[in-house]
């Protein structure tokens, strides 16, 4: 993966939220992490890298996600740690 998406020094915590605050609301909508990544034209393995937090997660990429999903409540948690 590009240096350009390893996940910054001490902002861990901020990706694993939203990785999980994506993978909670994917799941709440019986969205398979195969629908996202054929959203994303990306690989399945992006889709789980990003649940992880293994990766961070281009704003294009989250505003899609978003989208996608409908901007679920969950989300509104992000928006308060940013």
């Amino acid at each position: 993966m590009s240096e350009e998406f390893m996940v910054p020094n001490g902002e861990e915590k901020f990706y694993q939220k939203v990785g999980q605050t994506i993978r909670n609301a994917r799941q709440t909508r019986n969205v398979s992490q195969q629908d996202l990544a054929s959203v994303l034209q990306v690989d399945v393995n992006v889709i789980e890298d990003y649940e992880q937090a293994n990766v961070a997660i281009p704003i294009y990429h989250f505003l899609e996600i978003a989208k996608f999903l409908k901007w679920p409540p969950e989300f509104d948690e992000i928006q308060k740690n940013i």
